[in-house]
């Protein structure tokens, strides 16, 4: 079992070694993304699958400066309360000179007991700093939009995320 492990964990290694030293050369990329972060209501966490396009490159190590993606993906909510709860989102996210992003989640985001018939659109603008396309940090504000009293409101947001770029041949 341990050797299974080890096996596994090298080869995500590679995968992931691999896909960053020719992510420069790419201009558009499948990417497996991660956040974790805190709102008013709890901390939730996700994983997202979409496209990065990069669309421009400083003459710095050909670091992309320019980057456009879109995902979509699962977010599971932890809530203060004692409250689990497991989310449709997707994002799309703007990165700026390779270190300025700006971006928008939208969550379908159900009522207490998963209920999706009184579930509540929330979307959350968001600015924060990016490093050049491999994570994110960023503060948002979640506004609801429909059925805002069928669930807790969640405020404030700071979202730390991870990318992994997958190649695409």
């Amino acid at each position: 079992m341990k050797i299974q492990f080890v096996y596994i964990f090298l080869i995500l290694t590679n995968i992931f070694v691999n896909s960053y030293t020719n992510l420069f050369a790419q201009d558009n990329i499948f990417s497996i993304k991660g956040n974790t972060g805190v709102h008013g209501g709890g901390f939730y966490t996700d994983i997202q699958a979409g496209g990065f396009f990069i669309s421009s490159e400083s003459s710095f190590l050909s670091f992309p400066t320019s980057i456009t993606s879109i995902c979509a993906g699962i977010e599971t909510n932890y809530l203060f309360k004692n409250d689990f709860r497991i989310v449709p989102k997707i994002s799309f996210e703007q990165t700026f000179e390779g270190l300025f992003m700006a971006g928008l989640q939208a969550r379908f985001y159900p009522a207490q007991d998963m209920d999706f018939k009184n579930a509540s659109v929330q979307v959350c603008p968001q600015v924060g700093i990016s490093f050049f396309g491999a994570g994110t940090f960023s503060l948002g504000y979640n506004i609801g939009l429909s059925n805002v009293d069928m669930v807790p409101k969640l405020g404030f947001q700071v979202n730390i995320g991870v990318n992994l770029p997958l190649l695409m041949r």
